[in-house]
């Protein structure tokens, strides 16, 4: 009995010993995660002088340790309440993307420690964004909101790149004002987009008269062009007219319509001038008379004469008789027409 007994104890201690081993030989090995940098701690001290890189590492049991801090980007939301230059209300929801910077992950350990997002980055992210509105109006953290984030980044950057934070982007997703401002800010932006639109149309009408002038001062150029050509056309016509009168009586035949006068007798039938003023042979004659030689028979005929003269004569108008088939005695009376562009000679 007694010797199960001491064989009992020994298995006992034996796998005490072993578990002891196994427990010592897992603690003296510790890994670093990519992403992250570590540093060796013994008895609550850092004793690591350079940040250690992704791996495996060892270390002496229950006297060392190894911690790492996470240098990888992450992401920064909260929201505060802020009062602008004029005294409104604004409450501003930022986001911040930052991370670690590897060299400073001791430092920040040792003076912050794990919790530096809370600590640090929060704080410093409320300090700057209500420093940057206390000093904005209202209405020009609205219009020009991109500046006043701009100026919120740089300043939170240069802020938080002292104790080793790198901000890689800050933005600004929504400002609420109050009720009653926003109401004024809708109104402004109506009356701003009125005006804008007021100022197209201006432009607009502007630039619709402007061509309109253009097409006016076009088409006047375009009549002008039309009259100095018609211009030098004719005035080309009359030289070659002056030139060459057969090119003259070539025109006025050209613009003849073809129709000789037409003389009536006395209720009687129609006839033609040219089988009235006809010949033996039967063809048209027409007397040519000079404006000579009508002055002169006008001064030798006797006064008593010329005063009898029908009032045909005295218009214009020449009324000499003619007889028909039966030897009886018809009144021709000749209507005075305008050939186009001069006479027409008829030649036998």
């Amino acid at each position: 009995m007694e010797e199960k007994k001491g064989c009992l104890g020994k298995s006992i201690l034996l796998g005490g010993v072993c578990l002891f081993a196994l427990v010592a030989g897992f603690s003296t090995c510790q890994t670093v995660k990519e992403g992250h940098r570590g540093f060796r701690v013994r008895f609550g001290k850092v004793i690591s002088e350079e940040p250690l890189q992704p791996g495996i590492y060892a270390k002496i049991p229950f006297l060392d340790s190894i911690y790492s801090m996470d240098i990888r980007t992450k992401l920064a939301k909260s929201e505060t309440q802020a009062l602008t230059s004029d005294s409104q209300p604004v409450v501003i929801q930022f986001a911040l993307n930052h991370n670690l910077s590897p060299d400073q992950v001791i430092p920040m350990y040792k003076t912050v420690g794990f919790d530096y997002e809370r600590v640090l980055i929060e704080n410093t992210t409320l300090n700057v964004i209500q420093k940057i509105v206390g000093q904005t109006k209202a209405d020009d953290l609205v219009n020009k909101k991109a500046e006043a984030i701009s100026k919120m980044e740089v300043e939170l950057a240069e802020s938080l790149k002292e104790s080793g934070i790198n901000v890689t982007n800050f933005g600004v997703p929504n400002l609420t004002f109050s009720q009653a401002f926003t109401e004024s800010i809708e109104r402004k932006e109506t009356a701003r987009q009125d005006s804008l639109r007021e100022e197209y149309n201006t432009a607009r009408c502007r630039e619709l008269a402007q061509q309109k002038i253009e097409a006016a001062r076009g088409e006047a150029e375009s009549m002008k062009l039309v009259a100095d050509a018609e211009a030098y056309a004719i005035r080309q016509r009359a030289e070659a007219a002056a030139s060459n009168s057969q090119a003259l009586e070539f025109e006025i035949i050209s613009k003849w319509d073809g129709r000789l006068p037409v003389v009536t007798g006395g209720g009687q039938n129609i006839l033609d001038i040219k089988t009235l003023l006809s010949d033996a042979t039967g063809r048209p004659v027409v007397q040519k008379t000079t404006p000579r030689d009508a002055s002169e028979k006008v001064k030798n005929t006797p006064s008593q004469e010329r005063s009898e003269a029908p009032k045909e004569q005295s218009q214009g108008y020449t009324q000499p008789q003619a007889r028909q088939a039966d030897n009886q005695p018809v009144q021709i009376a000749f209507h005075p027409v305008r050939l186009p562009l001069g006479r027409v000679h008829v030649r036998a």
